[in-house]
């Protein structure tokens, strides 16, 4: 099941299971991404090839490990 609802700075927040992501809009131009669950490695590489496939640059990222393959990013 999806959920989604809005955050208190507008952006949206979904879960789906115990994944999920946030997307809020900064400006007309930029926004930020956050992401958090259970991803298997090499998960950043996919979604920034993905991204990049679909000509949206990433202006700087972070991510960090809470064990057991659950990650929290943005």
């Amino acid at each position: 099941m999806d959920r989604i609802s809005l955050t208190d700075e507008g952006g949206t927040f979904t879960r789906r299971g115990a994944a999920w992501a946030e997307a809020t809009e900064l400006t007309k131009a930029t926004f930020r991404l956050r992401v958090g669950g259970p991803f298997r490695g090499a998960w950043m590489a996919s979604l920034s090839r993905r991204l990049a496939e679909r000509h949206i640059s990433i202006d700087h990222a972070h991510a960090r490990s809470q064990g057991d393959e659950i990650w929290i990013a943005e």
